[in-house]
């Protein structure tokens, strides 16, 4: 047998595997993506779990954001909140940042380059998360006054959403 023949051996099942995953991911996976809403309201509030200093806050929104530091759109949006949360009086908004899964020392890196005026709080071993159903970060979960959970958005937000979001609580 030729080379050309056993050249054509070869490559033919690897061209047929590579036009098919582009099938695939071109046709298939949009499909697969879009059916996961990345922006998941609350229909119904409910008691958002509570964790230590949560309950301080009753009678305030709160803005609940789990980011963790490896995670740079979570770190992007820890800062767009921390931003606008530095921009208005905060009498009537408190905003915790939890780090989910991580250590202090990691922390301490992150918080060591950014000015982060909320309060940062650990979550090394995942309980808070876990509490909140934490899949995907960044989560921002929005709680009224009353303590009830209003809304949670998955992934990042712009000022706008923040606002908006704030203006229903």
């Amino acid at each position: 047998m030729s080379n050309k023949y056993k050249n054509l051996i070869y490559i033919g099942p690897f061209l047929i595997i590579l036009f098919g995953s582009v099938y695939l991911l071109t046709n298939l996976a949009p499909k697969f993506f879009t059916s996961i809403s990345p922006n998941t309201e609350v229909k119904e509030r409910v008691v958002a779990p509570n964790f230590g200093p949560l309950s301080d806050f009753l009678g305030k929104r709160v803005i609940l954001i789990f980011w963790t530091s490896w995670n740079d759109v979570s770190l992007n949006q820890l800062q767009i909140i921390d931003d606008y949360y530095r921009s208005i009086p905060n009498e009537d908004i408190a905003v915790l940042a939890v780090s989910t899964g991580e250590d202090a020392k990691a922390v301490e890196a992150v918080l060591a380059k950014k000015s982060i005026s909320a309060r940062v709080l650990l979550d090394t071993d995942g309980a808070v998360g876990e509490a909140y159903g934490v899949g995907f970060l960044p989560l921002t979960v929005f709680i009224d006054r009353a303590g009830l959970e209003a809304s949670r958005i998955v992934g990042p937000m712009t000022l706008e959403e923040i606002k908006a979001q704030l203006n229903q609580l």
